[in-house]
């Protein structure tokens, strides 16, 4: 791995992320979905010579062990997988509702959104370095059913892919919503849309 570090650089930009970032990220969505709080930070590498924790690793820190980025470049010396944390959450993957030595991040729309990419990327053969997320700065979720409920009436189920369900949301009769509020409950199906793509209002 080359070693390009210069201390006048102290953040990755997301443009940056490789093999650390997307596999914490990774990582990070295992845990929140089997709910295992508060993250283990003997999972991760941790620089107790910047920050005063450790993941108790026998022989400590080690520079060489700094996060590289999509090159393959340690640009920052004493870069670890805390500071990828933070900049996930900088650039929109997660937010972290605990504290720095009990972390319960949970992924947001835009972070479920890459873990499915994720996870077919890899399924295919890849490898995290060579991910690259597809995302545009715009929110954008399809949806595959309007449901409707006795009780509540209309919904939509909105998902960034097929197989997920970001929740179901109140709609007319067009299927035209707003995400300003959601419901979880028991649906009847009441008609099979074809899947369009709509933006996020």
């Amino acid at each position: 791995m080359e070693t390009t570090a210069t201390q006048k650089k102290e953040n990755y930009t997301e443009a940056e992320f490789g093999k650390q970032h997307w596999s914490l990220l990774a990582y990070l969505e295992t845990q929140i979905v089997d709910k295992a709080f508060p993250i283990d930070h003997r999972r991760m590498s941790c620089n107790e010579k910047k920050r005063g924790i450790s993941n108790g690793a026998p022989f400590g820190w080690d520079n060489k062990y700094s996060t590289a980025n999509k090159k393959g470049e340690q640009e920052i010396l004493g870069h670890d997988d805390i500071d990828c944390f933070d900049e996930l959450e900088e650039n929109g993957y997660i937010k972290n509702q605990g504290t720095l030595l009990n972390m319960f991040p949970m992924l947001t729309d835009k972070g479920w959104r890459a873990c499915a990419e994720l996870r077919k990327f890899k399924g295919n053969g890849g490898n995290y370095k060579d991910f690259n997320f597809s995302y545009d700065g715009k929110e954008y979720y399809h949806f595959n059913k309007v449901f409707r409920n006795k009780k509540n009436g209309l919904f939509v189920r909105l998902g960034s892919d097929e197989s997920s369900a970001l929740g179901y949301y109140p709609c007319d009769e067009n299927g035209s919503f707003t995400t300003g509020f959601m419901i979880n409950d028991t649906f009847e199906v009441e008609k099979q849309i074809d899947w369009e793509l709509f933006k996020k209002i």
